[in-house]
């Protein structure tokens, strides 16, 4: 990164702590040099009184790839890790005489621990800010007046009260700290400093006051930058992504390849935040194109299918990825993931409306899907999740009872591989095995019926007006999964995927010649639809599962029909 990019997002920075203060903290750059910051930290001292704390932090012209490095121009006791007195030959002329302690979110010792820069949960994150770093320091410094003798602490106050230097034109001192500490400081809070991104904004308001998401990285909007998620390609070459929205500066220019939790990506696709961000803007289809072409040539197996367009390859499968994120994780993770989807879903839909020759292809392959079991074949068609996924951006275009019908039809035959080892071709047993797989089924035709719904352009728009987040919607999602009873039985089963009346009778009458035939169709239908044949993480979309309900059932019978 250019030091000028460095310098563009700490004026930012300074702008945001400027109108959203932390209480006893104050901070400001050097005039003459961005990179240098002054800040006072107010730390009581009982019985003493509250004196500044003052640090010089240094930023590096990559920043915020890397940690800032900080000094501390009055010196404590510090027992939590190494410390040492800076020098101008090894830390500049700015954190010369100051101490310098090893902290994993500064970067003083980061030639040392080299472990920090990958280790998820611990050092620097490019999310992170001069808030979060503050913040932390804060939290470090209030400690002293628990950990501190009665001693220590006086000559710690004494200290702090005769130091004295030049900042610029002005002059810190004790009695008078540069930058100024509010009045009200001298009654400090300690933040919870857990390692988040609790220090850095993540949002801000749009020219029309709304809020809106921004680059972690850069803390572009999607008024200034082209926003979009980051993607990565699991074993069998599904694309998927973290949920987490960078820019296109960030991705192409600075070369961002980790998600704020260090998780790693390759490929870059535009986010879908309106129209003036993305379909009435000629840059942002421009760039969907080449990054879709780009996700397209990097899946394998038949995700990446010469035959099928790009935005038919890779947007169905990372909606059927978002789904079973969203379904899997916990309540704050499941906003991210769900805002991916709604990106995902959008892109896709602009397509179908405005690509005649793709929708046409579109309809087709799940046209063909319900009317021809040979066409539902792997060979033919690799993931069922991602048809399924396919499906809600063309609802009205075919039956959807119809189609919940050929997939259930295919999808149970698909995951006999992954429960017959150790699982008996029995109903009750296999309806045991296939629960993960039954529910993540259950929760897309959720999904499907409350966020998509009958009327997708109009869902669509209503993406468009609220930038593509839909909180009532997901909040409904969320409400009716957690107040759903569970089926019992196949018969049960069977009525809460909407299929037809035949396909209930067919699943719930005799539920285990059901499942003899899926085992014998499964047979039939070949290799493919064996484990440990090639195509058949594919159709299992998971690892080797273990044919049970529980754990196992999550890592392969649970996806059969993935």
């Amino acid at each position: 990164m250019a030091t000028s990019a460095a310098v563009k997002r700490l004026v930012k920075e300074h702008r945001e702590l400027i109108s959203s203060p932390i209480l006893g903290v104050s901070a400001c750059p050097n005039e003459d040099d961005m990179l240098c910051w002054h800040a006072n930290i107010a730390l009581p001292l009982t019985p003493f009184g509250t004196v500044p704390m003052h640090i010089v932090i240094m930023f590096t012209p990559d920043y915020p790839a890397s940690a800032p490095n900080a000094g501390f121009a009055v010196h404590f006791p510090y027992n939590m890790g190494a410390s040492y007195i800076g020098s101008s030959e090894r830390d500049g002329k700015y954190l010369s005489g100051c101490q310098i302690i090893c902290l994993d979110i500064l970067g003083n010792f980061s030639r040392i621990h080299t472990e920090w820069a990958k280790q998820p949960g611990s050092g620097w994150s490019p999310a992170y800010s001069v808030s979060t770093l503050l913040l932390n320091l804060q939290a470090l410094l209030l400690e002293l007046d628990v950990q501190l003798s009665r001693t220590e602490k006086s000559a710690l106050y004494n200290e702090a009260m005769a130091y004295t230097c030049k900042i610029g034109d002005n002059t810190h001192s004790g009695t008078s700290p540069y930058p100024p500490l509010e009045a009200s400081s001298d009654a400090p809070i300690a933040a919870d400093t857990s390692s988040d991104t609790s220090g850095a904004k993540l949002t801000g308001m749009s020219s029309e006051g709304k809020l809106v998401a921004r680059c972690y990285f850069t803390l572009a909007s999607h008024e200034d930058d082209t926003l979009g998620y980051g993607i990565y390609f699991d074993r069998s070459g599904k694309p998927k992504s973290y949920g987490e929205l960078i820019s296109w500066t960030a991705f192409h220019e600075h070369k961002l390849r980790q998600t704020s939790r260090k998780e790693s990506f390759t490929h870059f696709i535009p986010a879908f935040i309106n129209p003036q961000h993305a379909s009435n803007n000629a840059q942002w289809v421009r760039r969907t194109k080449q990054s879709l072409e780009q996700s397209a040539r990097a899946c394998s197996g038949g995700v990446g299918s010469d035959d099928v367009p790009p935005a038919l390859q890779v947007l169905p499968a990372l909606i059927n990825s978002m789904v079973v994120e969203i379904n899997r994780g916990d309540k704050a993770s499941a906003i991210a993931f769900f805002e991916a989807l709604c990106s995902f879903w959008r892109t896709l839909r602009w397509y179908i409306v405005v690509d005649t020759a793709l929708s046409k292809d579109a309809v087709g392959r799940v046209q063909r899907f319900i009317d021809t079991p040979a066409a539902r074949h792997k060979n033919n068609v690799p993931d069922v999740g991602a048809l399924l996924a396919l499906a809600t951006s063309l609802v009205g275009a075919f039956s959807l009872e119809s189609f919940i019908d050929a997939y259930l039809d295919e999808s149970f035959v698909r995951c006999v591989m992954w429960w017959r080892d150790e699982c008996a071709a029995q109903a009750r047993a296999v309806f045991v095995a296939t629960a993960v797989s039954r529910s993540i089924f259950h929760f897309q035709m959720e999904v499907l019926r409350i966020v998509i719904g009958d009327a997708p352009d109009v869902t669509a728009t209503k993406m468009d007006q609220s930038y593509g987040r839909l909180p009532e919607r997901l909040e409904a999602l969320q409400c009716a999964w957690k107040a759903r009873i569970e089926p019992r039985t196949w018969g049960e089963y069977a009525i809460v995927t909407g299929c037809s009346v035949e396909m209930r009778r067919r699943i719930g009458e005799d539920p285990d010649q059901w499942i003899m035939s899926c085992v014998q169709r499964s047979i039939e239908n070949g290799p493919l639809y064996q484990k440990g044949a090639r195509g058949g993480r594919g159709g299992g979309g998971g690892k080797g599962g273990k044919g049970k309900g529980g754990k196992g059932a999550g890592k392969g019978g649970g996806r059969g029909g993935r």
